[in-house]
């Protein structure tokens, strides 16, 4: 969709108008994108919570253009100065994030380069909901591996990572009949320790992703400590368009069933820390379905792209991510994206482009990684 370009608004007079919305009294082809509204439309004046657009599950977004990266530490200094504290704020590539908390609310703020884009997005909860700003570390003892979770269907994606003191991260899963092997690499690897999953990452609202995790919370929940979800689903209407509702309408029953687990939703630019290991949410869902719905047939582009990384290594996790995606990732983070490892999109059968798995591995095609891959050990 075309987009607006938004021209210069009084910087005082954007926040004065969004705050108490928020809560707080080498290829560079064409981008397709489906991204946000022509806001230009609209008059600063008449913005309100009613008019903002819907992010996620309880996330309200707004995007500004043509705004500069001294704008940005602008809307980062307000909020600072209004009771917000920084929980995170990382830059990649000339791109800049941070992600601020006061008591249940959370506002996450991120400057584009290439777009000069601005974008605030703000939830009344999330701030209640994040994991500890700072690693919770035990006895690190253990090597940092990857565990692919093998399926005979090759389109399903399931990743167990073991962290330094014995605790898990979990990718997805695959389908709903993986969720007793899934149990087994749990098990055995736990060596007989309380099995703790700091993180399960449900990074597309697609049954070969999602269904391992709905029955598992059916059947397994009470063998596991679950700590956190991660997830990124669309708004409600661009779910029910697409067809692919679970994310955004159903996964909180089946987290209710994991004793103090909660539900963590993401966006372009939050950086987490779990034990040893640093996890860069690179994409979501917003960067380009905002207004016009994905089809269920383009859904895969709806995934979540993170980064699990050491202090030595690193491994991309592209989930079902396709074109689309994968160009505005070149765009934005450039060489920034090098990896170690890289979980290759769909297992391979997507349409994610060669040019950039070879920025993200530097071409060699040893450091591409399937649910049919040997353990990597990322120490």
């Amino acid at each position: 969709m075309k987009r607006t370009l938004f021209y210069i608004i009084c910087t005082i007079c954007m926040l004065t108008i969004f705050l108490p919305a928020c809560g707080a009294n080498s290829s560079t082809d064409n981008v397709t994108t489906h991204k946000k509204q022509d806001t230009g439309d609209l008059p600063i004046e008449e913005w309100t919570e009613d008019n903002v657009l819907a992010c996620g599950r309880d996330g309200r977004i707004v995007s500004y253009y043509e705004k500069t990266y001294d704008q940005y530490l602008d809307m980062c200094n307000y909020y600072s100065e209004n009771g917000y504290e920084i929980y995170t704020s990382s830059e990649k590539n000339g791109n800049f994030f941070t992600t601020m908390t006061q008591g249940a609310q959370r506002v996450h703020i991120y400057w584009i380069a290439c777009e000069e884009e601005l974008n605030i997005i703000t939830s009344y909860k999330q701030g209640a909901l994040m994991p500890p700003a700072q690693p919770v570390n035990g006895d690190d003892q253990k090597a940092t591996t990857v565990t692919p979770v093998y399926s005979e269907n090759m389109s399903e994606m399931g990743y167990v990572i073991q962290l330094a003191d014995g605790s898990f991260i979990i990718y997805d899963g695959g389908s709903a009949a993986n969720a007793d092997k899934l149990l087994g690499i749990l098990t055995e690897l736990s060596n007989g320790s309380e099995i703790i999953v700091r993180a399960w990452v449900l990074t597309v609202s697609l049954p070969d992703h999602y269904g391992c995790f709905t029955q598992f919370a059916t059947e397994h929940a009470d063998k596991i400590k679950l700590e956190y979800t991660i997830s990124a689903p669309v708004c409600s209407p661009l779910a029910i368009a697409g067809k692919q509702t679970y994310l955004t309408n159903d996964l909180e029953q089946d987290v209710a069933k994991f004793a103090g687990a909660v539900s963590c939703y993401v966006h372009t630019g939050m950086t987490f820390y779990f034990c040893n290991v640093k996890l860069e949410i690179l994409f979501t869902p917003e960067e380009i379905y905002i207004c016009d719905a994905p089809t269920h047939k383009e859904f895969h582009n709806t995934s979540i792209v993170s980064r699990i990384s050491t202090d030595n290594k690193s491994i991309m996790m592209l989930s079902d991510s396709g074109i689309h995606v994968a160009r505005r990732l070149a765009i934005y983070y450039g060489e920034n994206l090098s990896s170690s490892f890289c979980q290759m999109s769909q297992n391979g059968n997507s349409d994610f482009p060669q040019y950039v798995y070879n920025i993200i591995t530097a071409g060699d095609s040893d450091k591409l990684v399937r649910t049919d891959s040997s353990v990597i050990v990322l120490d």
